[in-house]
């Protein structure tokens, strides 16, 4: 862990004993409280840089100005960038700008780092690989794919080489369009452009065709992993499992189980849940105890998702006691009850369901907290199930956890 606050402390230090600093160490300073979020001591570091007998350099002003980035200080940021071009302070490179553009580019103000993107040709500076790769990442998050694809025809133009980085953004985009066939033709692409893809670049491939029910092409691009020397892990095999679980396979999904550990991979967290919830969509409870009672064995914590997924294959059962017992077993670990809002909004219209789910409310005191949170949290995204469930809890006795 970067511990910012004290490298600050032992600069204060430095200067109480008088031990010498120099530019390099003033612009760490500097970092460290734009990444305190302190950007009105880091712009009064300029001060001590004159004093010192030095002169702010680029890497001076690229900092300050990602600090105020990172405060969403947009418009101060560019007047200082235009300050320091008017007044001829510094020249403005290549890293100064690229730090820019990414730094836009996380904040999802994809159309000003665009803006600083342009500005940066105009002033002859010709963006590379990481400058181009941070726009076009910018870009497929936003959903503005054929600007990506634009941009990424702009690039080999300009012969800059386009790598890994920049096709994972752009097929990972393609995928969440269903656009298969140009994804697969960007994949054959970088073949093509002796370009290795990496793990993470199949396993975007792998997850998009599983999500579409497309696990027989998904089973192949693993088998074309596996041969070109890039082998699966455990997100990899787990998203494989997740596509069969979702066609009701749950026997092809073990297989898949068997496979990897017989690679010497081991499941995690992620995967029991997947199984988990598999066996439960198929009422296939006990299974799915199973399960989650070997996850200990396997040093392994339930997460809360487990436990709800198991929650909610009890209740559609009617095997209410031991939904409680589970219920209690969870509090006990300390894990949240907000679970419960998931279970109320998604289980039956009927009134036994929602006395039950009264029921676990009490167990974990939220019954209180429950109808100020609850049309906040879903009313949103689940309006009728919200109308419906708070117009039922209106009527239950707080006493008897009866619908009156």
């Amino acid at each position: 862990m970067k511990e910012y606050s004290v490298s600050v402390f032992v600069f204060r230090d430095m200067r109480v004993f008088n031990i010498p600093v120099d530019i390099y160490t003033l612009n760490i300073v500097i970092n460290c409280f734009c990444r305190l979020n302190e950007v009105k001591c880091s712009f009064s570091m300029l001060s001590m840089i004159v004093k010192c007998g030095f002169r702010p350099n680029v890497v001076t002003f690229t900092t300050l100005i990602k600090g105020l980035i990172g405060k969403d200080m947009f418009v101060e940021a560019e007047n200082v960038f235009y300050k320091l071009v008017r007044l001829n302070l510094v020249k403005p490179n290549r890293v100064m700008y690229t730090t820019i553009i990414n730094c836009l580019s996380k904040r999802r103000e994809t159309s000003m780092a665009d803006r600083w993107f342009r500005y940066m040709e105009m002033s002859h500076c010709e963006p590379d690989r990481v400058t181009y790769n941070a726009m076009i990442n910018a870009l497929c998050k936003d959903k503005r794919l054929d600007d990506a694809l634009k941009l990424l025809l702009e690039m080999s133009d300009r012969g800059v080489q386009p790598n890994v980085v920049t096709y994972s953004s752009i097929i990972q985009s393609l995928c969440s369009f269903n656009r298969w066939g140009e994804a697969k033709r960007m994949l054959k692409e970088m073949e093509s452009r002796n370009i290795c893809s990496d793990l993470h670049a199949y396993s975007i491939l792998v997850n998009a065709f599983c999500k579409e029910g497309k696990i027989k092409a998904a089973e192949d691009l693993v088998g074309i992993m596996i041969k070109k020397g890039e082998y699966p892990d455990v997100v990899t095999y787990s998203t494989l499992m997740d596509g069969y679980c979702l066609r009701g396979e749950i026997d092809r999904a073990l297989e898949v189980l068997d496979a990897m550990i017989s690679k010497g991979i081991l499941p995690n967290s992620h995967t029991y849940s997947i199984l988990i919830n598999g066996y439960c969509k198929k009422l296939k409870v006990d299974k799915a105890i199973e399960l989650f009672r070997q996850m200990p064995l396997e040093g392994l914590a339930p997460t809360v998702e487990i436990y709800t997924t198991i929650l909610q294959g009890l209740m559609r059962m009617g095997r209410h006691v031991e939904a409680l017992q589970l219920y209690k077993d969870m509090l006990y670990r300390g894990l949240p009850s907000s679970c419960i809002y998931y279970l109320v909004v998604k289980g039956p219209p009927e009134q036994k369901h929602t006395e039950f789910c009264f029921c676990l409310m009490q167990e974990a005191g939220t019954i209180v907290t429950f109808h100020t949170g609850f049309v906040a949290k879903f009313h949103a995204q689940h309006e009728k199930e919200a109308a419906r469930v708070v117009k039922m809890l209106s009527l239950l006795d707080l006493k008897t956890g009866k619908l009156s």
